[in-house]
């Protein structure tokens, strides 16, 4: 596989037409995709607008069509991340290194040792599951790309929000709800229904979901 450098963002799809003519004037008009292109993907999402030209000009209709060609060599199948491998939200580092300096603090007033600093780590209580459509013949690599992605130990051209997705603190980072990465082609999703709903874009099988 290639380097993933361009990792486009999935919100939900518009409330209604109107929200749906927005995204596509101020947040995708140089994306290039037809009026059909964007009905389909605006039927189970939108594009999240980047801020880059490496996601205009037809990076995302041509990785869509190639992944069209490709529906028969498309699998799907589940993903559990470790809680471990997330990178915590910025804005819980922050509250537990504020935590922290008052333990320090406390500790030194009252003439003792501070305890051992505690791993800053992300504050979701489960391991989440996120559902992935890419080719059988990267089906061994993807994996590890995401869980990259999950941890911020991927460079890329612009921050997709993953990693605060899956470690949200507010209602701007639960907003994403899938991610297609353009270098290889590959898609994956926090939302179950929008991943049922792109999977039969592309005649895949959705897999039920994860309880």
């Amino acid at each position: 596989m290639k380097d993933t450098w361009l990792v486009q963002t999935l919100d939900k799809k518009p409330r209604d037409a109107f929200h749906a003519k927005v995204a596509q004037v101020f947040g995708g008009h140089g994306v290039l995709l037809s009026k059909e292109g964007w009905e389909l993907i605006q039927s189970v999402c939108t594009l999240h607008y980047m801020g880059a030209a490496e996601f205009e000009f037809g990076t995302i209709p041509e990785c869509l069509s190639a992944f069209a060609r490709d529906s028969k060599e498309l699998t799907t199948f589940p993903l559990i991340i470790s809680r471990k491998f997330i990178k915590p939200n910025f804005n819980h580092e922050r509250a537990q290194r504020d935590a922290r300096r008052k333990e320090l603090a406390e500790a030194k007033r009252a003439g003792k040792k501070a305890p051992r600093a505690k791993k800053v780590v992300a504050q979701r209580t489960d391991d989440p599951t996120v559902y992935v459509i890419c080719r059988k013949s990267d089906a061994m690599d993807v994996p590890g790309r995401i869980i990259s992605l999950a941890g911020d130990k991927i460079q890329l051209k612009r921050g997709c929000g993953f990693s605060r997705a899956l470690d949200p603190t507010t209602d701007y980072d639960r907003e994403p709800i899938g991610w297609l990465e353009l270098d290889n082609g590959f898609m994956f999703f926090l939302g179950y229904e929008e991943y049922v709903g792109m999977s039969q874009l592309f005649s895949v099988a959705p897999i039920p979901e994860a309880k």
